[in-house]
């Protein structure tokens, strides 16, 4: 009889923590689906036919406006209260090097990167349904990256690498200390968009693989996806290992909405 009660207590608990996981990861599922509804709002209106587009004619001008915006866009998602529950991570690269800091399990960084990879492909659908076949035709193509012509992957690789590592090494700085840790949504978003804005022309300025997924997959557009995917995780797993040498206090927490406010995932 105690046998069969430890055995069903310890269903029982495996149970609810697939279900945590679960939910986790469709929680991850959905802010990366808004996210990527909002990158595609911003490149529509701003490189599709419209008076944006009308008036900024540059590319460099219609970079610095999806940077600040989506810079601005990606504060709001960490700020939400309901993001609290993962910590809004939004980017595999970002979770695997929670992972790699200890603030995150195996299970919980698996289900996180699935939602991550999900809704980035629902959030381009989503897209493609409002905004209609503008959307859809090129040059937008669902807003899929490309890089300078004639670079090769030998020049994106270490570019997307280096730059992810640097969002991961400076996120990783800010939450390892108290007085600077709740500031932490608005140096990210600010990070991201200064790469956006110096690197849209070059490496195309993704540094996550999420944001290159959907649209490539919706658009059918494989050129170096390989590398949007992969170089992002390479710099994400190098740089908690970088940090420990730079400054040895690790992040107090692996959410980016800020300390003590997610930490179910690395329990």
């Amino acid at each position: 009889m105690g046998t069969e009660v430890t055995s069903h207590t310890q269903a029982g608990r495996r149970s609810q923590s697939y279900g945590m996981l679960i939910r986790l990861g469709l929680s991850e599922a959905l802010l990366t689906a808004v996210l990527l509804f909002g990158v595609m709002t911003v490149v529509r209106w701003t490189f599709g036919p419209s008076p944006i587009s009308r008036h900024v004619e540059t590319l460099h001008g219609r970079l610095a406006i999806v940077g600040v915006i989506v810079g601005l866009f990606l504060i709001a998602i960490m700020l939400f209260p309901p993001s609290r529950y993962t910590g809004a991570h939004m980017n595999p690269a970002i979770s695997l090097a929670m992972w790699r800091y200890g603030l995150l399990s195996r299970p919980a960084t698996i289900f996180y990167i699935a939602g991550q990879l999900l809704g980035s492909v629902c959030g381009v659908v989503i897209g493609g349904l409002v905004w209609g076949s503008t959307l859809s035709r090129a040059p937008l193509s669902f807003a899929v990256l490309q890089p300078a012509p004639h670079w090769t992957a030998a020049q994106v690789f270490p570019i997307e690498a280096a730059t992810t590592g640097v969002i991961v090494l400076t996120a990783g700085l800010v939450l390892s200390s108290p007085r600077t840790a709740p500031a932490i949504p608005f140096v990210v978003g600010g990070l991201i968009c200064l790469l956006v804005i110096a690197l849209g022309s070059l490496s195309g300025g993704s540094d996550n693989p999420a944001r290159q997924f959907g649209p490539a997959m919706m658009s059918g557009q494989m050129n170096l996806l390989w590398v949007y995917l992969v170089a992002p995780l390479v710099g994400g797993f190098l740089a908690p290992p970088i940090q420990k040498l730079i400054h040895p206090a690790k992040p107090a927490t692996h959410s980016l909405c800020g300390p003590n406010r997610s930490q179910a995932a690395s329990q």
